[in-house]
């Protein structure tokens, strides 16, 4: 990866992260009852999954999050395993794809529960996908994915995104 996309890269992931930080912050301040109103359900159909490509070390599209896409998700994050095998958080090429999850999605695993404020799908060419899951607390958990990624690409209108090896 060039230093440039790697730059690039890096500073959309650290853009990301910062507002998932400060959404804990104010969820865990004391005394402090938030209520969803009309205005926070119009923000959350708002939400925008984005397509970053690593070589080009860019957001090339962004999509709404629909009912659908969350159900895909629901499905590849049941069938996350424990382990991701080999993995790069700056990975040299493929797709990632960013998912802001409003309302939080269950993370059930054995020994392990989460409610995931966001999830990053990794689809480096020719090797497997594997997701990294932002809890509302912050917290980073990392899974290979058993369930084909294929149907969410395809709700995306995004099927080019990921080739396994082999294909």
């Amino acid at each position: 990866m060039s230093d440039h996309a790697r730059t690039g890269y890096f500073r959309w992931l650290r853009f990301l992260l910062i507002p998932a930080v400060m959404a804990a912050v104010f969820m865990l301040l004391p005394g402090a009852e938030l209520h969803a109103s009309p205005a926070d359900e119009s923000a959350s159909s708002a939400a925008q999954i984005e397509r970053f490509d690593v070589k080009k070390g860019q957001v090339v599209a962004q999509l709404a999050v629909t009912e659908e896409i969350r159900q895909e998700l629901r499905k590849l994050a049941q069938s996350a395993s424990g382990s991701a095998g080999t993995f790069r958080i700056d990975p040299g090429d493929g797709t990632v794809l960013h998912f802001p999850l409003q309302p939080a999605l269950e993370i059930r695993q054995p020994g392990f529960f989460a409610l995931a404020a966001e999830a990053y799908l990794f689809l480096p060419a020719g090797r497997e996908p594997y997701m990294l899951f932002f809890s509302e607390e912050n917290e980073p958990r990392l899974f290979g994915v058993k369930h084909p990624v294929k149907p969410l690409l395809s709700l995306c209108g995004w099927e080019d995104a990921y080739a396994p090896s082999g294909q």
